[in-house]
């Protein structure tokens, strides 16, 4: 990784222009590279709900970063321990799942910024090795060159949305539409364009945005996260990598089905 990707992620943070991301559930440094190869700007790894271990989510790192792009990691629920690891390893950010409060939103500032800001602890020859930085320099930049989403997606983390705005050390929200519905709907349904889903993103929009944070959310198709720019958001995952695989198969099978009936009747 070279000391430019860190620079260019600080000014992008104090930009706040569109940022398009590239979500990986898979299990492969082929995937990363692939991903990475594309027009998308920075590449997640889902450490939650996807495959990867930690030795390929290390592995996935560098391969993103040979492509001269951000890697982010989102990090299992309450696992703050993979947050440093993740960074020391040289991702640029952690999503952090299921903040609720500014005792989540603290706790997370802590484990992924250095001193006097948060708690991290020092651990980063990797990145060193990567970044070009000498220690003394990472240490000056690391806290505005990385970023910290608080991943909003309870009625209890929209009840404590001040707090957790308020929170030093996070740089951003990230909102998941998903579990959102299903709390917002009182676990009656998963419906992103449910009214109120809706209504709730365009406010988390506009309040991250009034607070000087990074508005970032997961969109399931390049239409929805079209709509989701309009909202506001200037961080956008779009799909995984699992569904564009399936998406492909699927479309090059119906196509060579209805395409090809016409040959096969002729035999």
């Amino acid at each position: 990784m070279r000391t430019d990707i860190y620079r260019k992620f600080a000014d992008w943070i104090a930009t706040g222009s569109l940022h398009l991301n590239a979500w990986m559930m898979l299990a492969s440094p082929s995937a990363a590279e692939i991903l990475a190869d594309t027009s998308f700007d920075s590449v997640t790894i889902d450490m939650q709900h996807g495959q990867a271990s930690v030795s390929d989510m290390m592995l996935a790192i560098a391969v993103v970063a040979s492509a001269d792009k951000p890697t982010f990691v989102r990090v299992p629920i309450g696992d703050l321990s993979l947050c440093s690891r993740a960074l020391d390893a040289g991702a640029r950010g952690v999503i952090c799942p299921m903040i609720q409060n500014d005792s989540d939103a603290r706790a997370l500032s802590d484990a992924t910024k250095f001193p006097p800001l948060g708690r991290r602890s020092w651990g980063a020859p990797r990145t060193l090795a990567m970044s070009g930085y000498t220690a003394t320099e990472f240490l000056s930049v690391e806290n505005i060159s990385s970023a910290a989403f608080a991943l909003i997606e309870t009625m209890e983390a929209l009840n404590h949305l001040p707090a957790i705005l308020a929170t030093e050390g996070i740089d951003g929200l990230y909102v998941g539409p998903n579990d959102l519905s299903i709390s917002l709907t009182n676990g009656a349904a998963i419906d992103i364009d449910h009214p109120s889903v809706q209504r709730v993103c365009r406010s988390l929009a506009r309040s991250a945005r009034a607070h000087g944070k990074i508005a970032g959310v997961h969109a399931s198709t390049p239409e929805v996260g079209l709509e989701y720019a309009g909202y506001g958001f200037n961080f956008i995952s779009i799909g995984t990598d699992i569904g564009f695989l399936r998406t492909q198969a699927e479309s090059a099978v119906s196509h060579i089905r209805q395409k090809g009936a016409q040959f096969t009747e002729a035999f």
